[in-house]
């Protein structure tokens, strides 16, 4: 329902549905339908296993429209005749219209349903990049009249073609105490809160669509990163990017964490959209986060994060088809180009490449960047740890002897730093379509900010293998690096040091806990990522272990 300043009120019903996902992990219905003025409304359902049924509503304008209040969606409930929240209970009278004070409720009659609201109704204006002049709606209220749930915000709203009003809520069939809806949707738990400060909850829930998180906007960074993590880049865009994939990974670690199941079911709605974004060649293109490279740019990184992102997803899951979708990009790194492929550099040594795309001086590629390189051997690592995938061990195989030939060759100095890339001893190794990172230092001491990351892949990539030659090298890289942080000469993304250090005791040297009070001594290095609960640290089917300094 819409009203317009003109005082019509415009009915617009979904009628037509489809089942747009059905499988062991989540059941998506979305149902659909168009107004007689051309205003378009979505509803997607989504079933998750943990019995919640997440709702998101979006409703497009086919014309310019000055709106006076809205209404998202109307649910019919049926047998529902009571309303509760920790205030104590109400009747639904003839109006039904409420103050939302809480973003929690229960609704009592025949059945129990609790309702949590996800995001608030919310106005965004889009363009090919993604959402502009988004904005939650104020005056929110809750409308339940006649079976019919709602949730109905105040205009005036000065509206264009093709602008969306939109809002998600969840639905818990579960006779539960209210304190368990209340803990499920809101931002109150004490270790959650070390994780993700307030600001950054209310922000993150506001930024998820129909199937997916959007990005973060092109201003001087990304707000789901630590602000040191950033390289400053204003373009002056206040645009959420919808072609990118959202950097805060840490929702099944948040998971495991908090037990809070929505975190599980944000998982599970990231992991769909990846599998939707998954391109050609088994990866996903570059998103808009330098906003100046072609739109189909091969880059490393987005495929990094996506693959463990995937991994994670499936070890909570046993959802097998985020398991395949991790399992082609092995496609993306044994392919010819424009794939991202591999330089060979011996019969048994493969060079994993960070990316590239055509330009006049020829294909972008920057070979031999061992944090690309290291990232690759962490996933296939990965791979075979959960499949005893053949080819992702001969892929592991090959890329380790290329690091331990790259050794041999200078790749480590005589104090334990990694280089970069190894160009920096072989300039016959530096293409002219290489991108500029250590001609012009756009990373400031990029070896160090890297040093830490490379080692931290290494040690997890070498679980399989075991290789004394590798583990070596990465205590040495450890020993220089703990030296030289502690002298104020060397720095890195700063939440890397606990994980790595972490993994270092426990996998290379006890001796580099002594490292982990220093580090935690600073609360921006408190992730639950980087404490055991992830992917990316913990081994398969275990859990990570809490130790507190």
């Amino acid at each position: 329902m819409i009203l317009a300043q003109d005082g019509r009120e415009i009915e617009v019903e979904a009628r037509e549905l489809d089942v747009v996902i059905e499988d062991d992990a989540l059941a998506r219905i979305v149902a659909s339908g168009t107004s007689g003025e051309g205003h378009s409304l979505r509803i997607t359902y989504d079933l998750h296993q943990t019995e919640n049924l997440h709702v998101y509503v979006r409703l497009k304008l086919a014309e310019a429209t000055l709106i006076g209040a809205v209404e998202l969606p109307r649910l019919h409930l049926d047998g529902l005749r009571q309303l509760e929240t920790l205030a104590g209970s109400a009747s639904l009278g003839e109006n039904g219209e409420m103050p939302l004070l809480e973003p929690w409720l229960q609704l009592r009659g025949d059945e129990i349903v609790g309702v949590g609201i996800t995001k608030f109704p919310w106005f965004a204006r889009w363009n090919d990049v993604g959402a502009t002049g988004y904005h939650t709606l104020g005056n929110a209220k809750l409308h339940m009249a006649d079976g019919h749930l709602g949730l109905h915000a105040d205009g005036p709203l000065d509206a264009a073609p093709s602008d969306t009003i939109e809002a998600a809520f969840l639905l818990r069939p579960l006779a539960e105490p209210i304190e368990n809806l209340r803990f499920q949707t809101t931002h109150n738990d004490s270790r959650e809160i070390v994780y993700i400060p307030a600001i950054e909850w209310e922000q993150f829930l506001s930024r998820q669509v129909e199937d997916r998180w959007l990005g973060p906007p092109i201003q001087g960074g990304c707000q789901n990163r630590p602000v040191d993590q950033l390289i400053p880049q204003s373009r002056g865009m206040d645009i959420l990017a919808r072609r990118r994939f959202s950097w805060n990974n840490e929702d099944t670690s948040l998971w495991r964490l908090t037990g809070k199941s929505i975190y599980r079911d944000i998982a599970v709605k990231k992991s769909y959209g990846l599998l939707a974004g998954q391109n050609e060649y088994g990866e996903w293109f570059e998103g808009i986060e330098f906003y100046n490279l072609p739109p189909r740019h091969h880059q490393h990184y987005h495929s990094y994060t996506a693959f463990v992102y995937l991994i994670d997803a499936f070890d909570v899951t046993g959802n097998r088809p985020f398991l395949d979708a991790a399992l082609r990009s092995k496609e993306f790194w044994f392919g010819d180009p424009p794939a991202n492929s591999h330089s060979v550099d011996a019969a048994d040594a493969w060079w994993y490449r960070w990316g590239g795309y055509i330009n006049d001086a020829g294909y972008t590629d920057e070979r031999h960047a061992l944090n690309t390189h290291a990232s690759v051997l962490l996933i296939f690592s990965l791979l075979w740890t959960r499949l005893q995938d053949e080819e992702a061990k001969r892929g592991l195989d090959y890329g380790m002897n290329a690091f331990k030939l790259a050794l041999d060759k200078g790749l480590q100095r005589s104090n334990g730093q990694f280089l970069y890339m190894l160009a920096q001893v072989d300039p016959r190794l530096e293409l002219p379509g290489d991108p500029p990172y250590v001609r012009t230092d756009l990373i400031p001491q990029i070896d160090d900010v890297y040093n830490v990351l490379s080692a931290f892949r290494l040690i997890v990539a070498n679980r399989v293998l075991q290789d004394p030659v590798v583990s070596e090298s990465c205590e040495r890289a450890l020993s220089y690096f703990w030296a030289a942080h502690r002298a104020g000469t060397a720095y890195t993304y700063r939440s890397y040091t606990v994980k790595t250090f972490a993994l270092g005791a426990g996998e290379l040297d006890l001796r580099f806990a002594f490292s982990l009070p220093y580090f935690l001594s600073d609360p921006d290095n408190w992730t639950s990522i980087y404490k055991g609960f992830s992917a990316w640290v913990a081994p398969l089917n275990q859990k990570g272990l809490l130790v507190e300094p």
